[in-house]
């Protein structure tokens, strides 16, 4: 089974489907309604410096960048007594002195959320961006997209909530450097809750990468089709559990010749299966401990590439000393395997806390465990990734705030990538897909936000990232990013 590959009008079809599938859920409920149509427009300057190590592979100051960018953005957002509709455009005028060039980008977001009955509800999201820099399109599908002081009306009762879903956005690999790409993904939730503390859930979602030109390099392109469950339970005041589990199937785009040939056994598809269950037990009104069991497999089609097994359990406890400081800290054993060889054992190990003062927060993390990451961009395969970082933000009146964060991993790969197992197979070479390597990235960042005459908004940042990798043919890097935003927003319609 592969991909047919598709301009980004295929894109633009989907988002009118669900667009229109939006719009269904929320024409039901005309009363008591509460409607914003908001306008922004948002002028930046972004700078990038990018330096490779080996300019040999790729030329030292290929990803430098100094843009301006002038960026309008329409909101609309409608809620009802029983269902939300939000709805958000966002093209980007850019124009980079350096490359004396012009794009355009596009951000669409949209939400939508429906109250079936007090125990049912369904959700709808999607996002599509289109662009060449993998950190605006995080900032654009993380930023909420209703107006903080926007008009609201009282929330349905519990049981009647609506369905609770996780900040799953994964961002594109950096180390691909401007290439513009679009993606697409799009999501359909439902929920039951059959008690307190009790909700069953499950939902489709569809993910598409493509690369919007036909030069060499970019991402790896894939269309990803992923059906989830899952079962939320309280047992009693103590007692509870969350059970959960994924079925993925991945089509990609091959080269052409691979294509031209049909040979399945050289087909990059894939399925994906995925669970994970946790028991939790409260030990006080400030602990709860947890048992965690997780595990992914992952079958290739391709007879280049070993189907691969990543199972983690995990024994912790979650703590609260008071209402503005947190911690959890958990670890176990962790076992992962390529087929055809034997298990490799080890431990994995999580930590974080959290503090909330006045006008302050901050936080820090530590993390260590196997994943499989196949659906970066690049199709990294099997992985053991350690993370540490951190997080501070200070607000020091109304209008003016500070963020502050730092972040370093060290991911070991397992699994050699496709294209270099294909590249291995074209040339007769030997194929060593156990010969692993590691990806190192340390990234530090701050920002200053200031809003003034309520409609006005000034912010300005520094990025540091830097890259290393013992993997052939592919260059480290030092990275420098500046960005200085001004925006204006208001209120056009509220009715």
């Amino acid at each position: 089974m592969h991909m047919k590959p598709g301009k980004w009008g295929v894109g633009r079809y989907a988002i009118v489907m669900v667009c229109a599938a939006g719009m269904f859920l929320v024409a039901r409920e005309a009363r008591a309604r509460s409607n914003i149509f908001i306008g922004d427009l948002s002028v930046s300057y972004n700078f990038t410096e990018r330096d490779y190590a080996d300019g040999a592979v790729v030329a030292e100051n290929s990803g430098d960048r100094r843009e301006y960018t002038v960026s309008p953005r329409l909101t609309w957002s409608s809620r009802g007594e029983t269902d939300l509709f939000e709805l958000s455009y966002a093209p980007g005028f850019m124009y980079d002195d350096l490359g004396y060039t012009t794009r355009l980008d596009h951000s669409f977001i949209l939400r939508a959320e429906k109250q079936m009955s007090r125990r049912w509800s369904v959700s709808l999201d999607d996002t599509f961006f289109l662009g060449d820099d993998p950190v605006r399109e995080e900032a654009l599908a993380t930023t909420e997209i209703t107006a903080p002081d926007a008009t609201t009306v009282e929330p349905p009762p519990e049981d009647g909530a609506p369905v609770a879903t996780e900040d799953t956005f994964q961002p594109v690999d950096e180390r691909v450097g401007t290439r513009e790409y679009w993606r697409n993904t799009a999501s359909l939730q439902t929920g039951y809750s059959y008690g307190q503390g009790r909700q069953f859930t499950t939902g489709y979602t569809l993910s598409m990468l493509r690369n919007n030109s036909d030069s060499q390099g970019g991402y790896t392109e894939y269309d990803r089709h992923e059906v989830m469950a899952r079962v939320g339970h309280r047992f009693d005041a103590r007692w509870s559990t969350d059970v959960s589990g994924q079925y993925t199937v991945g089509l990609f785009k091959e080269p052409t010749d691979v294509t031209a040939t049909g040979t399945a056994e050289l087909s990059n598809d894939l399925k994906e299966y995925s669970a994970s269950a946790r028991v939790g037990y409260q030990w006080s009104t400030h602990a709860t401990v947890f048992l965690q069991d997780s595990s992914v497999r992952t079958d290739y089609d391709s007879d280049l590439r070993s189907d691969s097994w990543a199972h983690n359990v995990s024994l912790g406890v979650d703590y609260a000393f008071d209402r503005h400081l947190s911690m959890s800290v958990g670890g176990g054993v962790s076992l992962s395997r390529l087929d055809g060889q034997s298990w490799d054992t080890d431990y994995n190990f999580s930590a974080s806390l959290r503090r909330e003062l006045l006008h302050a927060s901050w936080s820090v993390y530590l993390n260590n465990a196997y994943d499989v990451q196949n659906f970066d961009g690049q199709g990294s395969g099997l992985t053991r990734t350690w993370e540490v970082g951190g997080e501070y933000s200070h607000r020091f009146s109304e209008n003016l705030s500070l963020s502050l964060s730092a972040a370093y991993s060290d991911a070991r790969r397992m699994q050699r990538t496709y294209e270099d197992l294909l590249a291995a197979y074209e040339a007769g070479a030997a194929i060593a897909e156990d010969s692993d390597y590691h990806e190192k990235n340390y990234s530090a960042g701050v920002s200053l936000a200031y809003s003034f005459r309520r409609w006005y908004s000034l912010s300005l940042g520094y990025r540091y990232a830097k890259y290393e990798t013992d993997l052939a043919d592919t260059p480290d890097y030092d990275e420098h990013r500046v960005f200085v935003q001004l925006t204006a927003s208001k209120d056009f319609f509220r009715w």
